[in-house]
């Protein structure tokens, strides 16, 4: 076989060629250095101000129910707090890992399980916890003071929605949707707590511990069903999204799309377009919402 050698030229075209390659690469690395800046940011500030609407919240709660029935609503909360997370089983750390190991392996079916798995098990066993514990309550209640029995049977009947708030909130975390995993909690619920006991009050209604810890489980339950209703939505439309460019309709996750603008080698260019355009629209409206 006949070879020539690299000419000056060839050189030359080359050079430029991986110069601009390696500038791409920079430019890419710091747009994803930014990006997680920028949503550093904003957590930092959606939970200062949550915990300056929580502190708010306490304060109001304190002066609306005195001191002996704002110590029995902390008991309860602090309850309900404890059982959602022991109850929730490591399913909101777990979202975190397993959603982009899958995502980055392209375990598409094993990543749509693990999200249907993980909301079903929470619900079912804090369901199950929840009553297991009302059971108690109702069975001891003659070793427990009377103004705590109503209150505990109230917060009981919490848990489960804490631990599909927990759930909402790790899900979002997961697939990087800051404002949707955290305002909700951090925001939303301290809010309606105050705004559903407040017009408790204002209609008439005795301010005590138990009216106090219904507020709370109404306040958590709008917050789970506007968490859910947005994290719900955002994968549906991503899945469909994503099924046009794809033969198989097995959506990507943002977290992988996060990280690389191409997807795995295993899916087709279309599919990696249609899902890297869904998650940069989806990110953008939650960034707005």
């Amino acid at each position: 076989m006949n070879s020539s050698p690299a000419t000056v030229a060839d050189v030359s075209l080359r050079a430029p060629a991986g110069v601009f390659e390696r500038l791409a690469r920079l430019r890419a690395a710091q747009g994803h250095l930014s990006t997680v800046l920028m949503s550093a940011v904003q957590v930092f500030g959606i939970r200062l101000a949550g915990a300056g609407i929580t502190y708010a919240s306490m304060v109001l709660l304190a002066r609306w129910l005195g001191a002996h029935d704002f110590g029995v609503y902390a008991y309860v909360s602090v309850v309900v707090t404890l059982l959602g997370i022991a109850l929730s089983f490591g399913f909101g750390s777990s979202a975190l890992r397993f959603v982009a190991s899958y995502a980055a392996r392209a375990k598409t079916a094993r990543l749509s399980g693990f999200l249907k798995a993980s909301f079903t098990i929470v619900a079912a066993l804090s369901a199950l916890g929840a009553i297991a514990g009302a059971a108690l309550v109702v069975v001891f209640r003659g070793a427990i003071q009377p103004y705590y029995v109503a209150p505990l049977l109230v917060g009981l009947a919490c848990v489960p929605v804490w631990t599909l708030l927990n759930q909402f909130e790790a899900t979002g975390r997961a697939f990087g949707w800051v404002h949707v995993a955290y305002v909700p909690g951090y925001i939303v619920r301290p809010s309606a707590l105050v705004i559903l006991l407040g017009g408790f009050i204002l209609l008439g209604g005795t301010a005590d511990a138990t009216a106090a810890i219904w507020a709370m489980v109404g306040a958590c339950l709008l917050a789970a069903i506007v968490q859910g209703v947005l994290v719900l939505s955002r994968m549906r439309a991503i899945s469909s999204a994503t099924a046009r460019g794809s033969p198989t309709g097995a959506p990507y996750t943002c977290s992988a799309a996060s990280r690389s603008t191409s997807a795995p080698s295993s899916r087709s260019p279309a599919t990696a377009r249609s899902f890297v355009s869904a998650c940069r629209s989806h990110s953008r409206a939650s960034s707005a919402w």
